[in-house]
């Protein structure tokens, strides 16, 4: 499942490895970015998906959740 909350924590881990100072402001930040990211890709996304099962293939899209 897609988290915007998780998405926020996982930025802020990879930029403090890179030397940036966690702050307030930059929270605020990534947790707005975080949670366009994850309404755009969940109202926007589609999986186009195939899969082979005994009556033969079969394809479909997919919502991305």
């Amino acid at each position: 499942m897609l988290s915007a909350s998780a998405l926020k924590e996982l930025v802020l881990l990879k930029i403090e490895a890179q030397g940036f100072k966690r702050t307030k402001e930059n929270e605020v930040f990534i947790k707005s970015l975080a949670e366009a990211f994850i309404e755009h890709i969940t109202t926007a996304g589609v999986v186009n998906t195939s899969v082979t099962t005994p009556q033969g293939l079969g394809t479909g899209i997919g919502k991305i959740s």
